[in-house]
C-alpha cells in the first residue's frame, strides 16, 4: 500500500465516502465527510496521529452546509504505482 492509500484509509474508516483534495503546493490534504458524527471522530482520534514519522494535525471547515475536517499532513502527495 502507497502513503496515500494509506492515508486515505484512515479516514475511511469512520466514513465510507470521505472525499480527498491533494494541495500539493501547501502539501497538505482536505478530507471531507457528509456526517458531523464521522468528521468529529476522525478528528477526535487522528489529531496528532503518527503517520509515516509525522503527526497529523486536523482542523474543522465548514463548506456550505457540510462540515469538512482539513487535515494538514506535511508530505509529497505522490500517486501510487499501478
Amino acid at each position: 500500500m502507497c502513503m496515500q492509500e494509506d492515508f486515505e484509509s484512515l479516514f475511511r474508516h469512520y466514513e465510507a465516502s470521505a472525499q480527498f483534495q491533494y494541495l500539493k503546493s501547501f502539501r497538505r490534504a482536505r478530507v471531507l465527510f457528509e456526517g458531523v458524527e464521522s468528521c468529529s471522530a476522525a478528528h477526535n482520534e487522528l489529531y496528532n496521529y503518527e503517520f509515516h514519522g509525522q503527526q497529523i494535525k486536523c482542523y474543522y471547515a465548514l463548506v456550505g452546509s457540510s462540515l469538512m475536517l482539513l487535515s494538514v499532513v506535511d508530505f509529497v502527495h505522490t500517486n501510487c504505482e499501478r
